[in-house]
């Protein structure tokens, strides 16, 4: 561990590298044990070594923003915590744009928009988080997201290059629909997928089914290109539910997708071809 605090050292200055940090600092819920390495690098060249280091050295590397609604374990967090937060913010005005950089908050954000009587923002003063972790989620609240007022994003990717990317011609996912008036939205936004969430639907007595039958209808009915990608069960029930109703597609946990195939029907079928398999590879041939 220290050999490799002494080679961080000499990609970022000491003062940012902090050892065994308790993440309970940096989690909105206030919990969470100590990081091995904690980094808030402060530009881009420094973000784009750290990174570059934990692949080069095999080391697990967590992204953090500002910890909103992060749950972290009291063992805390293997590897480098790589923070882009306070460190790496900051807004520029270029005549009707803003320049954010990724750590800046949101509710930051809005008020800098505010100030140059800029439109558009509004939906986001109240949303907790990040610039940044903003745009990968396409975070949205009263009918607004992060799509409809991005121009292009300056990016690091897994191969350690820095690219922008045009916001234009992405696919676009409307997450978190509790309703058909949101779905409808989406709809109307042009948004690729609508992702209604089954079980949190059913938890709050929404009727599930008839939210996704609706927007299904909607999409037929307007000739939309958007599709239904259904997400949130809780049992394989729901998932075929969902299919019935007009969903496309599902997002599904582990526990379900492990459910949808432990069927005795599934299960001998594998049994009898590992057995035939076994046999004719047992048998000698002249």
């Amino acid at each position: 561990m220290d050999t490799k605090i002494d080679q961080l050292k000499q990609i970022i200055p000491e003062k940012y590298i902090l050892r065994q940090e308790p993440m309970k600092n940096h989690t909105t819920f206030r919990i969470g044990g100590p990081a091995d390495i904690f980094v808030s690098p402060e530009n881009m060249e420094e973000i784009k070594a750290v990174s570059r280091f934990a692949k080069e050295g095999g080391i697990p590397l967590f992204v953090l923003g500002n910890g909103s609604n992060l749950l972290v374990a009291d063992d805390g967090m293997d590897g480098i915590v790589l923070q882009i937060y306070k460190n790496y913010s900051g807004i520029e005005v270029r005549g009707n744009e803003l320049i954010v950089k990724a750590g800046t908050l949101l509710s930051s954000t809005s008020k800098a928009a505010l100030h140059e009587e800029l439109t558009g923002f509004e939906f986001a003063g109240g949303i907790p988080g990040t610039f940044g972790g903003a745009v990968v989620m396409n975070a949205g609240a009263y009918g607004g997201e992060m799509v409809q007022v991005l121009k292009e994003v300056t990016v690091l990717t897994k191969e350690g290059e820095i690219k922008t990317l045009k916001a234009e011609g992405y696919k676009i996912t409307a997450t978190a629909i509790y309703t058909t008036f949101q779905g409808l939205l989406a709809i109307e936004a042009e948004a690729d997928y609508l992702a209604p969430y089954y079980n949190r639907m059913e938890n709050l007595n929404i009727d599930s089914d008839a939210v996704i039958s609706q927007l299904a209808q909607a999409i037929e009915r307007d000739h939309s290109d958007s599709k239904i990608l259904a997400a949130s069960f809780k049992n394989v029930a729901q998932v075929n539910r969902a299919f019935d109703d007009g969903a496309q597609a599902d997002t599904v946990g582990p526990d379900v997708f492990a459910a949808a195939f432990a069927m005795p029907s599934i299960a001998k079928a594998v049994d009898d071809f590992a057995t035939d398999w076994s046999d004719i590879h047992s048998q000698e041939y002249v």
